[in-house]
């Protein structure tokens, strides 16, 4: 997190699943900005974490070691592996679309982008003004279920016990040759709680224009 409006989505997003799991909260910030800065972001983060979950187990990593050629999925495993948890392929990373850097228009941010491309574990993609209270109870888990089998039965697995665990319906989306992939994801997307994609382009595609979260697994 960085401070930007999307990052804030991303802690709100982030606190409603770890209360809906019962999991710890690690709010990571890389030291670029300054270790002072950087810590006064993560302390804000967390006092919003739990406003909004009074029950929020939340730990706090300013991660010192990043320059600018190193992968995002580095900084975020050693943060994991700074607290003590499991390594970074167990964990879900939870990361606004795009941060306070980057050109205007960019709607994917280049850290984004790398974890839908590189990253390890599952991986979730929140768009800015996301707010626990605009879901709808009824919206549903989509799965994108391409790409090899292997693949689109991690998909369709992950999204079922999501929408069972919520008590949402859940709905498979299967692409064929006649339809962009993205476009048929894209028809979902007004009515849904998340996307579910496998790892590729497809998702780096979905997760511009989504309004959605996109989880990608």
């Amino acid at each position: 997190m960085d401070g930007s409006a999307s990052s804030a989505s991303a802690v709100a997003w982030a606190t409603a699943e770890a209360s809906a799991e019962g999991t710890r909260l690690v709010l990571v910030h890389d030291s670029g900005a300054g270790r002072a800065v950087g810590r006064a972001l993560l302390e804000r983060a967390r006092d919003r974490a739990r406003r909004s979950d009074p029950r929020a187990s939340t730990e706090l990593v300013l991660e010192a070691d990043r320059d600018d050629g190193a992968c995002p999925a580095g900084t975020i495993g050693r943060a994991v592996g700074a607290t003590g948890g499991a390594d970074a392929e167990q964990a879900m990373t939870v990361v606004g679309r795009r941060g306070s850097g980057g050109f205007p228009g960019m709607r994917l941010g280049s850290t984004a982008r790398r974890l839908v491309h590189d990253g390890i574990g599952t991986l979730v993609l929140v768009p800015p003004g996301w707010e626990p209270g605009r879901v709808d109870p009824q919206a549903a888990v989509v799965a994108v279920a391409t790409g090899p089998c292997e693949d689109a039965d991690r998909v369709v697995v992950a999204a079922r016990l999501r929408a069972e665990r919520d008590e949402r319906p859940l709905v498979v989306v299967r692409t064929d040759r006649q339809q962009h992939p993205v476009a048929a994801v894209l028809v979902h997307d007004a009515g849904a709680e998340i996307i579910v994609l496998p790892r590729g382009p497809t998702a780096a595609a979905v997760a511009e224009e989504a309004t959605a979260p996109v989880m990608i697994v």
